[in-house]
């Protein structure tokens, strides 16, 4: 799921966004949600960055987990999920910051960015 957060009215009103759909104009935040391929490949195109996989921000080695790309800041941070279970797990999740806006890239929903 994509969700873009676009000001309005003193505070960020979220947008669904659907593939092949234009990211609406003014928008500061992108959260993505557990996205799909096509998902990506449609990020991709539509901010002009790299948005990392699944598997790539699994695969980050934790020096390597803040770096500068196609004039943005990236930062994979692992983050705790299902922490009011018996079984926690640690994923990762990524923020990617442009000089347009900031996209954060999920992959569980983590307790502590609940939505």
């Amino acid at each position: 799921m994509i969700t873009a957060y676009v000001p309005a009215n003193g505070m960020l009103k979220p947008v669904e966004v659907q593939r092949n759909e234009a990211i609406p104009e003014g928008t500061v935040w992108i959260d993505v949600l557990s996205p799909g391929d096509d998902d990506l490949v449609f990020l991709d195109k539509a901010l002009g960055l790299d948005v990392p996989t699944e598997e790539d921000m699994q695969e980050i080695e934790m020096s390597s987990r803040l770096y500068h790309e196609d004039d943005a800041l990236y930062m994979t941070a692992t983050m705790i999920t299902q922490a009011d279970t018996p079984n926690p797990l640690s994923v990762p999740d990524t923020f990617l910051l442009s000089r347009k806006n900031l996209l954060t890239h999920r992959n569980p929903e983590p307790m502590p960015i609940h939505l």
